[in-house]
């Protein structure tokens, strides 16, 4: 998987990191997330950098595919790894695997899975990054597929 890391998402970890505080989707000081998520979206719209809000892509519906996606604890259980790596100056943070099955139907095909934050209502969701899936899946009824930890870099300007 390929990665985009929004401008969006890098904002709020310096704002976490120096600030101490997590900012909604309109600035204003709110709880730090608790829960992230991962919405599975299609190809198309592609996340870019620019990409703020969850409500911007288009996720999947159907399969048992519930709106705003599988949770991942903000914590070591979510994040098991976070590595510093002195020779390519960044470091990296791990995501756990997450395992989906397809219920009632099938999931339609996804190319993105966005990490979002955890606002009340989904579409105001921040995207902090996404992985391409490439080429996009489907997940037929009853087939379990796992989402291989996605990683997250961060490195000095």
């Amino acid at each position: 998987m390929a990665d985009v890391a929004t401008n969006r998402g890098a904002r709020l970890f310096q704002e976490l990191k120096f600030r101490g505080q997590w900012l909604d989707r309109n600035g204003a000081v709110r709880a730090k997330p608790t829960t992230f998520y991962y919405a599975l979206c299609t190809a198309s719209p592609a996340p870019t950098k620019d990409t703020n809000l969850l409500s911007e892509l288009t996720q999947v519906s159907g399969g048992g595919y519930t709106s705003g996606g599988y949770a991942i604890p903000a914590n070591a259980a979510g994040f098991p790894s976070i590595v510093e790596d002195d020779t390519l100056d960044k470091s990296v943070a791990t995501i756990i695997d997450v395992i989906v099955q397809a219920s009632g139907g099938a999931i339609p095909a996804f190319g993105w899975v966005a990490l979002t934050d955890d606002a009340a209502v989904v579409s105001d969701r921040q995207v902090l990054g996404a992985f391409e899936v490439n080429p996009a899946v489907s997940i037929a009824d009853g087939t379990v597929k796992v989402l291989q930890g996605g990683k997250l870099e961060d490195a000095p300007a």
